[in-house]
Protein backbone atom coordinates (compact mmCIF):
# COMPACT_ATOMS: atom_id res chain seq x y z
CA UNK A 1 0.00 0.00 0.00
CA UNK A 2 1.50 3.26 -1.13
CA UNK A 3 0.35 6.63 0.21
CA UNK A 4 -0.47 9.44 -2.17
CA UNK A 5 1.63 12.62 -2.03
CA UNK A 6 -0.93 14.69 -0.01
CA UNK A 7 -1.32 11.87 2.51
CA UNK A 8 2.46 11.62 2.94
CA UNK A 9 2.77 15.35 3.56
CA UNK A 10 -0.06 15.21 6.12
CA UNK A 11 1.63 12.28 7.82
CA UNK A 12 4.94 14.14 7.84
CA UNK A 13 3.24 17.21 9.38
CA UNK A 14 1.59 15.06 12.03
CA UNK A 15 4.90 13.42 12.94
CA UNK A 16 6.63 16.80 13.10
CA UNK A 17 3.89 18.19 15.34
CA UNK A 18 4.14 15.17 17.64
CA UNK A 19 7.91 15.60 17.92
CA UNK A 20 7.53 19.32 18.66
CA UNK A 21 4.95 18.69 21.38
CA UNK A 22 6.99 15.93 23.02
CA UNK A 23 10.21 17.95 22.76
CA UNK A 24 8.57 20.97 24.37
CA UNK A 25 7.30 18.88 27.25
CA UNK A 26 10.79 17.52 27.90
CA UNK A 27 12.18 21.05 28.19
CA UNK A 28 9.40 22.08 30.55
CA UNK A 29 10.34 19.25 32.89
CA UNK A 30 13.98 20.37 32.92
CA UNK A 31 13.22 23.75 34.50
CA UNK A 32 13.94 24.54 38.11
CA UNK A 33 11.45 23.24 40.63
CA UNK A 34 12.02 26.04 43.17
CA UNK A 35 8.94 27.91 44.24
CA UNK A 36 8.55 31.20 42.40
CA UNK A 37 8.55 34.44 44.43
CA UNK A 38 5.18 35.73 45.56
CA UNK A 39 5.40 38.96 43.57
CA UNK A 40 7.55 40.72 41.00
CA UNK A 41 8.98 42.95 43.73
CA UNK A 42 10.07 39.89 45.70
CA UNK A 43 11.70 38.44 42.58
CA UNK A 44 13.65 41.67 42.01
CA UNK A 45 14.74 41.80 45.65
CA UNK A 46 15.86 38.18 45.49
CA UNK A 47 17.89 38.83 42.31
CA UNK A 48 19.50 41.92 43.86
CA UNK A 49 20.44 39.96 46.99
CA UNK A 50 22.09 37.26 44.89
CA UNK A 51 23.94 39.88 42.82
CA UNK A 52 25.15 41.73 45.94
CA UNK A 53 27.19 38.69 47.01
CA UNK A 54 29.31 38.82 43.83
CA UNK A 55 30.04 42.57 43.63
CA UNK A 56 33.60 43.75 43.05
CA UNK A 57 35.13 47.05 41.92
CA UNK A 58 35.81 47.58 38.23
CA UNK A 59 39.36 46.76 37.15
CA UNK A 60 40.37 48.12 33.72
CA UNK A 61 42.47 46.02 31.39
CA UNK A 62 45.95 46.93 30.11
CA UNK A 63 44.69 48.64 26.97
CA UNK A 64 42.18 50.74 28.88
CA UNK A 65 44.81 51.75 31.46
CA UNK A 66 47.15 52.86 28.65
CA UNK A 67 44.42 54.83 26.91
CA UNK A 68 43.46 56.47 30.22
CA UNK A 69 47.09 57.59 30.74
CA UNK A 70 47.27 59.00 27.21
CA UNK A 71 43.98 60.83 27.71
CA UNK A 72 45.17 62.26 31.05
CA UNK A 73 48.36 63.55 29.43
CA UNK A 74 46.51 65.20 26.56
CA UNK A 75 43.64 66.67 28.58
CA UNK A 76 45.53 67.82 31.67
CA UNK A 77 48.00 69.91 29.70
CA UNK A 78 51.07 68.35 31.31
CA UNK A 79 52.30 67.18 27.93
CA UNK A 80 53.33 70.02 25.65
CA UNK A 81 53.78 68.98 22.06
CA UNK A 82 55.42 71.50 19.74
CA UNK A 83 55.23 70.46 16.10
CA UNK A 84 58.07 72.76 15.14
CA UNK A 85 61.73 73.08 16.09
CA UNK A 86 62.01 76.86 16.33
CA UNK A 87 61.42 78.78 19.52
CA UNK A 88 57.84 79.72 20.10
Amino acid sequence: MTLAAPARSQLACAVAALIAVCGGAAEARAQETATPPASRTAAIEQAQAQKATALHPFEPGKVEETLDRVEDLLVSGRLHVHPFFQSA
